[in-house]
């Protein structure tokens, strides 16, 4: 993980072996924390970054899947692919709703330790 201007680059190896890295944004604001702030704050930094590859993911698998209901007069075999698509579909919104709430969760564990034990920067 390396810090930059008003964020991070969170780098993960996947479990395909290959390195991917995703930007987490901190807004505008700049805070200054005591030493030994970042033993709390750097894991939670990249647990985000961990979800936001995960949900990259997974919203790349609900555009794949994603299809238009058959028509009124499509064939059987047309209606029997649909439908085999839509459980995975739907486990996939379940997914995406999911990590979106774990990353939420995560962010305001940051907010409140960035709250709590460090002050806002001058001229930031």
């Amino acid at each position: 993980m390396v810090y930059n201007n008003h964020g991070a680059t969170v780098r993960i190896r996947g479990s395909n072996g290959q390195m991917q890295s995703v930007h987490i944004g901190f807004g505008k604001h700049r805070y200054e924390c005591p030493s030994g702030e970042s033993q709390k704050l750097n894991p939670l930094v990249i647990r985000e970054g961990r979800i936001k590859l995960t949900m990259k993911d997974v919203v790349a698998e609900l555009r794949r899947l994603k299809a238009k209901p058959p028509g009124a007069h499509a064939s059987r075999q047309a209606i029997a692919r649909y439908n085999a698509v839509v459980p995975r579909y739907n486990a996939a919104l379940r997914r995406a709703r999911r990590l979106g709430s774990a990353f939420d969760a995560t962010a305001h564990q940051y907010n409140a330790i960035i709250d709590s034990d460090c002050t806002a920067a001058s001229g930031g």
